[in-house]
């Protein structure tokens, strides 16, 4: 079974799988309130760890549950960022991972109206921190993987090298040419607010 959000060389993607599969379990007002707390979150530029945790004692899940369905929520869309998953893509994810109709369709609906804002806000912090130092893009079809969503589709990989005072970090994004594009028109909407403003 492939899927769309997990990438190729992610090395605990059998950990993640089972852990997100065993979520079906919790009670469907629970989940849909803990992927409300993960994709705003997610969203929100200068939102602290703590603020997180904090929303999260609202969940009524025994502490250890209600930190490990989180986690696992948190990281899926953290990686459906990183890989710009359109709503239709989350969608496909979370029915093979047996998630009740109801929150998938939550799910599906939240992330079409905040994916460009938790995108935004991961590149924000990168950039607030550091130096962007270069950016590399490479064009590729996909071929065969059992974990992975392979069709032969085209895909963009994005790689952008920030400066730290130890060094250099990468930030990976890996997104369709259609995608690509909408991504570089709100590059070019930034850039030209940052002009017009400086």
């Amino acid at each position: 079974m492939a899927w769309h959000f997990l990438p190729s060389d992610y090395e605990n993607s059998l950990t993640l799988l089972d852990t997100l599969h065993s979520l079906y379990e919790i009670p469907h007002p629970e989940l849909i309130q803990l992927i409300q707390l993960a994709v705003n979150y997610l969203r929100k530029p200068g939102a602290e760890p703590s603020m997180f945790t904090e929303a999260l004692s609202e969940v009524q899940l025994p502490p250890k549950a209600r930190e490990t369905a989180a986690t696992a929520i948190l990281l899926y869309f953290q990686l459906a960022s990183k890989k710009l998953l359109t709503r239709d893509k989350i969608i496909e994810d979370l029915h093979k991972l047996d998630f009740p109709e109801e929150a998938v369709q939550f799910a599906g609906e939240i992330w079409e109206n905040q994916k460009d804002a938790v995108t935004l806000r991961a590149l924000s912090q990168m950039a607030s921190r550091d130096d962007l130092l270069d950016m590399e893009w490479k064009f590729g079809v996909t071929t065969s993987n059992s974990i992975v969503e392979n069709k032969g589709e085209c895909f963009i990989q994005l790689k952008l090298i920030f400066g730290q005072d130890k060094g250099t970090k990468e930030v990976n994004f890996e997104m369709s040419p259609k995608e690509f594009y909408e991504f570089y028109g709100e590059l070019e909407k930034i850039k030209t607010v940052m002009e017009i403003t400086s």
